[in-house]
């Protein structure tokens, strides 16, 4: 299990620095960050896929990824995540909704842009996972 969650970060870096290379090309600064801000999210996805598979349910909340609660003493096999990997490119914390209104059925993982609220437009839009 610990290899395929090491493989599953390495792919995820490898995903956030091709995103990041890929914006380098761009003029537009918050394209680059949104292009990041979605890179980071796969990266998280999997982190919640792992501790899916060894608790037998998704996370409450983020911070379940960095830190076992006293229920899972035996299944959680993390950390499965950086604490930093659960900012978005400005600094904000992810978002996290076990019952998702954008993914019904599933969960959302949500970064409200450059501004840190809900809405906007622009770099202030809200990016959410597929």
């Amino acid at each position: 299990m610990k290899n395929t969650i090491k493989a599953a970060i390495s792919l995820g870096i490898i995903v956030f620095f091709f995103a990041a290379g890929e914006g380098c090309i761009r003029r537009d600064n918050s394209e680059q960050r949104r292009s990041i801000a979605k890179a980071k999210m796969s990266v998280i996805e999997v982190a919640i896929e792992n501790y899916r598979l060894d608790c037998d349910r998704y996370p409450n909340s983020l911070d379940e990824l960095l830190q076992a609660s006293a229920e899972l003493e035996g299944k959680w096999d993390g950390p499965y995540l950086k604490s930093s990997q659960l900012l978005d490119p400005w600094g904000n914390k992810y978002i996290f909704v076990p019952e998702g209104q954008m993914n019904p059925g599933s969960y959302d993982l949500i970064s409200y842009g450059a501004d840190g609220k809900p809405g906007g437009e622009g770099q202030n839009e809200d990016i959410y996972n597929d």
